[in-house]
């Protein structure tokens, strides 16, 4: 396969089998072209008019954006690579660069041979026509057979690449949804800033705001000292445990401000720091389910709360941000969204029914993705809670408008009852299995209650996986 940068000239050798190759320029720009610095300003004059002057400062931004692209892509100029070898990775990657018209991309093969085969193969060597015929073959080589085995060759290399692409992508998601909750600890989150100031939300272990505050780091020393009574007011007056940082710009200056206080005047006690990713906090924040959450909180308050509630509990707090947003790189870019999003909602479902729900303190926007549930059944489940208290057993969900049996059937092993009188419903055992499961039990002495005792537990796992 080949690439030249769009706009250039001349062929490429040929070679042995197809490849992958090219070189590129665009509107007459080259990689070597010289171009306005990113921060020069387009010439003014007093008789220049404002519509000339903006359409003047867009070429200039389209020129940079240009220059930026062919900087990007550089690596790709003069490319050759057999098909046979070419990563998805670089399919995608020539793939886009041929959209934004930086790079022509072509495939390469060993035309001549190609030529005799169908010579041999179509024409017999004593035709009397054989010359007309031969016009007539490279014609159709030319014009119909090789336009038609690049298209497709092209294409089975695309959907190589974006299945790979879904595969690395939907991974980076799952490992997200799974990380381990940080459980039992009050958390101080904070969404940095620098002229706008960083926003500190105080959670306690259930994620509920206590409080939130605003400081100001960058400027007087006076602004500092305040904010540096404030942050230990926060974390004395509320046990914090844990402060974490949103990895947005102005963290690495709250970073360094926290560790100065963690070995001085919080040196004796027991809090510790780290670094959290703000993808989706702020989409989060813009939505629906957040304004419903938090609704007298402006924007940068609510992201806050998404990056400390997303420690306590990843999962749950990362459902509702659509997954599309999570996943960071190229590679989500480069594959066609309706291909993507479902997929991508398949990985939420999954890992959302691998670990299973709290039915009695789960939110709606992580119920909706429970086999068999959608957002009615969800609000409904909520509704009912609302209602009448929480569920004390799984068969009290079939009293919920629109859960019928087949509903029950699918959705029963993943909402779990943690504080119910029936020690199974904190399983992913369905309640029509419950009879066969307590008889296995009995085969090894336990009972349910053991499978939840830390000192009967272990010992109740090791002698069912001895069982025949």
């Amino acid at each position: 396969m080949a690439a030249e940068v769009a706009g250039g000239s001349g062929t490429a050798p040929a070679s042995s089998g197809p490849v992958f190759s090219g070189s590129g320029q665009e509107s007459g720009l080259t990689a070597g072209s010289e171009v306005q610095p990113a921060g020069a300003a387009a010439p003014r004059s007093s008789h220049l008019s404002q519509t000339a002057l903006r359409t003047q400062q867009k070429e200039l931004k389209k020129q940079q954006l240009l220059e930026r692209r062919l900087r990007a892509y550089q690596d790709f100029f003069d490319f050759q690579e057999p098909i046979r070898k070419i990563s998805p990775y670089r399919v995608l990657t020539l793939n886009r660069a041929e959209r934004q018209k930086i790079l022509r991309v072509w495939m390469e093969c060993d035309l001549e041979g190609m030529r005799q085969v169908l010579y041999q193969e179509c024409i017999p060597a004593d035709h009397p026509h054989a010359d007309f015929l031969r016009g007539c073959a490279e014609d159709a080589l030319q014009r119909l057979l090789l336009p038609s085995l690049e298209r497709e060759a092209r294409r089975e290399l695309t959907e190589r690449a974006e299945a790979h692409a879904v595969k690395v992508v939907s991974n980076s998601l799952r490992k997200m949804l799974l990380q381990r909750p940080v459980r039992d600890k009050r958390i101080l989150a904070v969404h940095p800033g620098l002229g706008n100031g960083c926003v500190l939300v105080a959670l306690d272990e259930f994620g509920n705001l206590l409080e939130h505050a605003k400081l100001c780091l960058v400027g007087r020393g006076q602004d500092r000292e305040t904010a540096r009574q404030k942050v230990l007011q926060l974390i004395r007056r509320y046990r914090i445990g844990l402060v974490v940082i949103g990895n947005s710009r102005g963290s690495r200056i709250f970073e360094k401000f926290l560790a100065d206080l963690l070995n001085t005047e919080l040196k004796t006690e027991d809090v510790r720091s780290g670094m959290v990713s703000e993808m989706g906090a702020k989409a989060y924040a813009r939505s629906m389910v957040g304004q419903e959450e938090f609704p007298y909180y402006d924007v940068r308050v609510r992201m806050a709360i998404s990056i400390g509630r997303r420690v306590m509990d990843p999962l749950s707090e990362l459902v509702k941000i659509d997954p599309s947003l999570l996943v960071t790189g190229v590679y989500q870019h480069d594959v066609r969204a309706k291909h993507l999003r479902p997929l991508l909602e398949e990985v939420v479902e999954s890992c959302v029914n691998r670990v299973g729900v709290d039915v009695n303190t789960a939110h709606p926007w992580l119920l909706r993705y429970v086999s068999g549930l959608n957002m009615v059944l969800a609000r409904r489940v909520e509704e009912y809670r609302r209602e009448h208290g929480q569920f004390r057993t799984r068969t009290e969900l079939k009293e919920i408008a629109g859960f019928g049996e087949g509903t029950f059937e699918l959705a029963a092993p993943f909402l779990k009852i943690l504080h119910g009188p029936e020690p199974l419903d904190r399983t992913a055992i369905h309640p029509d299995c419950y009879d066969l499961a307590r008889k296995i039990l009995e085969k090894v002495s336990a009972q349910p209650e053991d499978l939840w005792n830390p000192a009967k537990a272990l010992t109740v796992q090791q002698q069912l996986g001895q069982l025949d």
